[in-house]
């Protein structure tokens, strides 16, 4: 077996702890505010990290304060990286605090000396660091290329290969092209893929509160008026997967304080000073629903995609009501005045009454947009009008009591956010990122402004108060926008970080817009992510030329047989690759999330879950050919942990695919009489050797390369 050691800050960028997506975000600038405080210190631009780097001069690392002080040295660590500057010098530091079997990570409670030691001497070196400003250097590729491969270069700017696998032109992922690559490194356009968080905001005496999907910090505390942070909430985690993904859902204000949930804790913050009162376990309740249930008086609403409306008490669960709507819904259900309303995929609007569930009316829109999983936005009911956004790319206007349409406004995209009414005024935001100000003026509407906040555009719901309206962007900023003018008044990104020259860096860790390697085929990008939406792209200008919805995250895709396939939210799908239109869908395969890009045989798709299952399917028809659990393989081998599923691309030729598992076994399958050829681990010992996380192998001239957590490759005959 062959090896070669990767370096900690290669390790760094392959997350585990800290996976680093790199997004080009488009987004509007201005300067954060520095710490007044620190006349010996450069200020970060971040209060709390230049706050904890003042202590740690003054005063030496204890058990007390040692883990506060490494979650913010990880998180000043990411926001210098983020920057650009050259931290090569931080990788001895690195070493030590990213070794699972370092005493350090051993010493959760940090009682030796060593390990408080390295926190401090961490922050000494980043001192020396930023003091040198030292950043990498930007290296530009010259005009000229030589050979033949200049004048393809010159004719083309596009590859003429295909690219239609998961990293590559063909099954063996090796990320290989015949093609003249680029010669002088510079974008040729962009186009915006953005994040799901879709967590609202909630306002109290001139203060705005809102959730963060950081590692560590999870909540903030705004003035409303200017955006200037008054305190944030941290949970001091360091690694993504121990984090419970921070905080994705509505911050709650009680008497007692703000309460954030994330993952299984719940966290309760003093409402004025941030300071954490209390930590608790958290139980969640599972199903499939449309989106999240609603708390209206004493019941909980809520939709199931079948067609189904259900009312439950709010202390104990029990049903009271289920109505059987017949429609195919998708999206939230939302609340007027002795009212709820939900929407269905072919465009029915459908009223109901809260006491019983009784249908008091239907709306039909003629304006159907097919390729859209969610047809209309949550809606607002409001002097006895209801409006509501829809995919048609209309803002709708109906009378509460019987349904009529009233008016429909036109706009530039997809409403997917709740608009909301301020006096006379409705305020409306799209997929293309223009927040809209309308005033309501009896049987018509008349627009007052419109605003451009981001390229990514806006699926969150819009919320407002007399101070301004807050408009969260897919670009994972929150843009708070004057009632009167359209004007930015102040932004603020969802993930802990500051503004730098203009532009948006984090400090923290989010994982809210990771973008997916895409395919090529016939001058047309096809990219998912974790937006929720499949797009495809005309290669040369970037330009969308069509877009398909899933309502989540949609990883590696196929592309053969004129069809794109790709799994997401439990379901397979196959979609026209030049129209975007749905050729089949299938839930057949819901045994775990699909995570992986299929591979593609003489007419068959093969795929993996996260749950250790194998599928084989027909990629005519969808129809699955057979299943295999590579967990009681694995078992037979190994019973002392399971196999922990396929997170990593398969590879695979003409006949065998070669599958790899979370905890570092690789197996090769002939998958036309389905027979497991061999079975092989990565690892001499799990723990100091590791497991291959989400890293695909190669195959290339017999032989299988796979990435052994820590600091290896392996080469597998």
């Amino acid at each position: 077996m062959n090896t070669h050691k990767l370096t900690a800050t290669q390790f760094f960028t392959r997350c585990k702890g800290f996976l680093t997506v790199l997004i080009l975000i488009i987004c509007f600038g201005f300067t954060s505010a520095a710490s007044d405080d620190l006349p010996a210190l450069k200020s970060s631009g971040i209060a709390d990290i230049d706050e904890t780097r003042l202590e740690v001069l003054n005063s030496p690392t204890t058990t007390q304060n040692a883990i506060p002080r490494r979650a913010t040295l990880y998180r000043w660590w990411r926001f210098l990286m983020h920057q650009g500057y050259d931290i090569s010098p931080f990788d001895e530091t690195a070493d030590l605090l990213l070794q699972e079997t370092a005493d350090l990570l051993m010493d959760q409670e940090f009682s030796t000396p060593k390990a408080r030691q390295a926190i401090s001497d961490g922050f000494a070196v980043l001192e020396e660091i930023y003091a040198s400003n030292l950043h990498i250097p930007e290296v530009r590729g010259s005009e000229s290329v030589s050979g033949s491969a200049a004048q393809n270069a010159s004719n083309n700017s596009s590859s003429p290969t295909d690219w239609p696998f998961y990293h590559g032109t063909d099954g063996g992922q090796t990320g290989y092209s015949p093609d003249p690559g680029p010669s002088k490194g510079e974008i040729a356009w962009r186009f915006p893929k953005g994040s799901n968080f879709s967590a609202k905001p909630v306002f109290e005496n001139g203060k705005v509160y809102f959730s963060s999907p950081g590692i560590d910090v999870i909540a903030y505390c705004l003035d409303e008026i200017t955006g200037e942070i008054l305190w944030n909430g941290r949970q001091y985690k360091t690694r993504c997967y121990e984090s419970g993904g921070g905080s994705r859902v509505d911050p709650v204000l009680s008497s007692e304080g703000i309460l954030i949930k994330s993952g299984g804790d719940s966290f309760l913050f003093d409402r004025d000073s941030g300071n954490l009162l209390w930590k608790g376990k958290q139980k969640d309740m599972e199903g499939r629903l449309t989106d999240e249930p609603i708390l209206v008086d004493q019941r909980v609403y809520t939709a199931s995609a079948g067609g189904k409306i259900i009312a439950l008490k709010k202390d104990r669960g029990d049903t009271v009501w289920t109505t059987e709507t017949g429609e195919s819904l998708d999206g939230p259900v939302s609340a007027g005045m002795g009212r709820l309303y939900a929407g269905s995929r072919d465009a029915k609007l459908v009223c109901l009454d809260p006491a019983d569930g009784s249908v008091m009316w239907t709306f039909q829109s003629p304006d159907k947009e097919p390729q859209s999983k969610q047809y209309y936005s949550a809606a607002t009911e409001a002097n006895g009008r209801v409006y509501v956004g829809s995919a048609g790319k209309y803002l709708y206007c109906l009378d509460a009591s019987s349904g009529k349409l009233v008016w429909k406004y036109m706009v530039s995209d997809w409403i997917r956010s709740r608009p909301i009414v301020q006096g006379n005024t409705v305020f409306a935001a799209t997929l293309d990122g223009q927040l809209i100000a309308l005033r309501a003026d009896g049987n018509k509407a008349r627009q007052k402004w419109v605003k451009d906040l981001s390229a990514h555009g806006v699926v969150e719901d819009l919320v407002g108060s007399s101070n301004g309206i807050l408009a969260c962007g897919r670009d994972g900023i929150w843009y708070s926008v004057s009632q009167e003018s359209g004007e930015i008044q102040w932004k603020h990104g969802v993930v802990d970080g500051a503004f730098v020259d203009g532009k948006y860096v984090t400090a923290d860790w989010g994982g809210i817009g990771g973008i997916p390697t895409p395919a090529v085929v016939d001058g047309v990008v096809y990219i998912g992510g974790g937006d929720g939406f499949v797009n495809a792209l005309d290669v040369e200008t970037g330009k969308e030329i069509w877009r398909f919805e899933t309502k989540g995250t949609t990883h590696t895709l196929t592309v053969a047989e004129g069809k794109v396939f790709f799994g997401a939210n439990g379901s397979y799908y196959a979609l026209d690759r030049k129209t975007g239109e749905l050729v089949w869908e299938s839930d057949s395969f819901a045994n775990g999330r699909i995570w992986v890009g299929a591979s593609y045989i003489d007419g068959r798709l093969v795929f993996g879950t996260t749950n250790g299952m194998m599928y084989g399917a027909d990629a005519l028809t969808g129809e699955k050919i057979w299943e295999h659990n590579i967990e009681q393989d694995i078992a037979k081998t190994d019973r002392s942990v399971p196999g922990l599923g396929i997170y990593s691309n398969p590879a695979f030729d003409d006949k065998y695919v070669y599958m790899g598992s979370l905890i570092g076994y690789y197996l090769d399958f002939d998958i036309f009489i389905l027979i497991l050829i061999w079975i092989c681990r990565s690892f001499d010992h799990r723990i100091t050797d590791g497991m291959p996380d989400y890293s695909a192998p190669i195959l290339y001239k017999g032989h299988l390369y796979v990435l052994k957590l820590d600091e290896y490759i392996a080469a597998i005959n």
